[in-house]
């Protein structure tokens, strides 16, 4: 027998709206904790270039009166150079998509640009800090040298590694070693020792997760400020924020886009990122019915001294 009743499982209840809320729920995350706290300066070519110097050994040798002068050559400045790369993100959104009754926007092109600025933000924080450096063509991008690329190496031919000669032993590498996959307070003091004894004032750690966790889990109560709450009764915060070391105070930040296994300690003012082109949101010319647009900028990671970087490996 035929359903007749007019209900809502009836079909002829065409007159039901549908149910659907004006919010649009997104968790990928977008946090770009290094590119947010690094100063930006500006880049005047595709080739970005600066200047590293450092002073003679420390001598406690005097001169004898009236003896000669020594007119000997001193230590010269030396180049770096980073190069420029573009990150750009597209769209395009057609006439329809913009004149129907969208949920959660009130016009689907301004949504699509939103979305492309947080995109371009978290592909540039990947770009800053694990980016490989490549000249580029007429047909694949140039690219810069991220943070990971910069780690001072006793004995490396790379050009990077250790610009000013620095390093007399593999003692002195500003690259240690987890111990078991995790940071423990030996490791961390003994980067940064090594970073200090080469003049660095280690101010921040940017760490993945397991590091943040083996940071937290730290019990020499002298050195580390715990944020911990129980005020709340049923609530109690854990976590270190800040780690009081020999080697200078340090804030602790959570960063998903470290080179896989990598934590960074440094010395946040020696970094900087270089514009060559602004960031620029643009709407193009049309050739359908539809509006392409973009958003991009063009920058590179300055790196005013590599001393001021090093890193702990295999944490995970």
């Amino acid at each position: 027998m035929p359903l007749t009743t007019y209900s809502t499982g009836s079909a002829l209840a065409a007159s039901i709206r549908e149910d659907l809320t004006d919010i649009i729920s997104n968790i990928d995350p977008a946090d770009t904790p290094f590119f947010s706290m690094i100063e930006s300066t500006v880049a005047r070519s595709t080739t970005h270039e600066w200047l590293l110097d450092d002073l003679e050994p420390v001598s406690a040798a005097g001169a004898a009166e009236g003896a000669s002068f020594a007119h000997a050559v001193t230590r010269r400045p030396v180049r770096s150079t980073n190069t420029t790369q573009i990150l750009r993100r597209d769209f395009e959104v057609t006439d329809t998509m913009r004149a129907v009754d969208n949920a959660g926007m009130t016009d689907a092109f301004a949504y699509q640009l939103d979305k492309g600025m947080r995109e371009l933000a978290r592909n540039t924080e990947s770009a800053l800090l694990a980016a490989t450096a490549a000249a580029g063509s007429a047909s694949t991008a140039r690219t810069m040298n991220g943070l990971s690329k910069w780690m001072p190496l006793f004995a490396t031919t790379a050009v990077l590694g250790d610009p000013l000669d620095i390093l007399t032993s593999a003692a002195q590498n500003h690259s240690v070693a987890a111990v078991a996959t995790e940071i423990n307070e030996t490791v961390l003091n003994t980067l940064l020792e090594n970073m200090w004894d080469q003049g660095a004032k280690t101010d921040t750690i940017l760490v993945n997760a397991a590091g943040k966790v083996d940071i937290t889990g730290f019990t020499a109560g002298s050195t580390i400020q715990r944020n911990i709450d129980g005020s709340a009764g049923d609530t109690i915060r854990n976590s270190i924020m800040y780690y009081q070391s020999d080697f200078g105070n340090l804030s602790i930040h959570l960063s998903r886009h470290n080179v896989s296994g990598e934590c960074y300690a440094f010395q946040r003012d020696l970094f900087a990122k270089a514009f060559l082109q602004p960031t620029r949101a643009e709407e193009y010319a049309r050739t359908t019915d539809a509006q392409p647009g973009s958003v991009y900028h063009e920058v590179t990671l300055e790196v005013r001294n590599p001393y001021g970087l090093g890193r702990i490996t295999g944490v995970s």
